[in-house]
């Protein structure tokens, strides 16, 4: 190979490159853009959000005065899977496959968010309260509220029981 061909191969590997950061480029501004008006779209919706977790809260509250919710737990278990879906904590059309998280009923009557990613749980993992639920989505705090009041809530609860006998 000669020069000449060597400096045709770095000429066309530098357009490429050039090519391929200025397409990177555009993505990342249409991610922010994207990022953006989600931010935006949430704030708008505040008072639904606060709203749907106020109900998500007095669920919460009626179920652990049941005795359904104090025979849940022994002393190996602390908690429970109540609902699973995509990551809360992140616009929706983030992640993607593969990408889940966990809603906990804690022993103690705490409610705790909990996200991984496959097969490994790399969070967040935090207790929903007044301020925390604020880190998660209108449509996934939404989907929740809606599992409730359609009583999935119950299946996913009875599903996990199932899987601790096995």
């Amino acid at each position: 190979m000669s020069i000449e061909n060597l400096n045709k191969a770095i000429k066309g590997y530098e357009n490429k490159k050039k090519v391929r950061i200025r397409l990177e480029k555009e993505e990342e501004l249409k991610e922010q853009e994207k990022e953006t008006k989600y931010k935006e779209n949430e704030k708008k919706l505040g008072g639904e959000k606060l709203a749907t977790y106020k109900k998500i809260l007095a669920w919460k509250e009626d179920f652990i005065k049941t005795k359904q919710f104090k025979k849940l737990f022994n002393k190996d278990e602390d908690d429970i899977i109540i609902y699973w879906g995509g990551w809360g904590h992140k616009q929706p059309s983030y992640g993607g496959h593969g990408c889940w998280s966990r809603i906990y009923l804690e022993k103690s009557g705490r409610l705790r968010y909990w996200a991984g990613y496959k097969w490994m749980p790399t969070g967040p993992d935090f207790c929903l309260d007044q301020k925390t639920f604020q880190k998660l989505s209108y449509d996934y705090l939404n989907k929740l509220q809606q599992d409730i009041s359609k009583g999935e809530i119950y299946k996913t609860i009875a599903k996990e029981l199932k899987e601790r006998e096995e």
